[in-house]
């Protein structure tokens, strides 16, 4: 299962937000975020947390299987205030 950059811009997109916009809600420079948006930086799993929260998707969301096979997939992520705990199967 790899990260699906192409869920990120799609979602921000589809929020009419900028290049712009998302860096300084991440605190990035545009050329960061775009590095990022384009699969040239890995994600950070703080990233991720803070890309969940703010478009309200699931990770399932943000990801995609290579072999297309179903599975299950858990993911807990403590860092420092967050606290986030979710399960799905597809």
């Amino acid at each position: 299962m790899k990260f699906d950059y192409r869920k990120l811009r799609e979602a921000r997109l589809k929020r009419e937000l900028t290049l712009e916009d998302m860096a300084n809600r991440m605190g990035m420079d545009v050329s960061a975020y775009w590095r990022l948006e384009t699969g040239n930086t890995k994600l950070k799993a703080e990233q991720l947390i803070a890309f969940m929260d703010f478009f309200q998707k699931p990770y399932s969301y943000f990801f995609k299987v290579d072999d297309g096979s179903a599975r299950t997939v858990k993911l807990i992520v403590e860092s420092y205030q967050i606290s986030y705990k979710h399960s799905i199967t597809f």
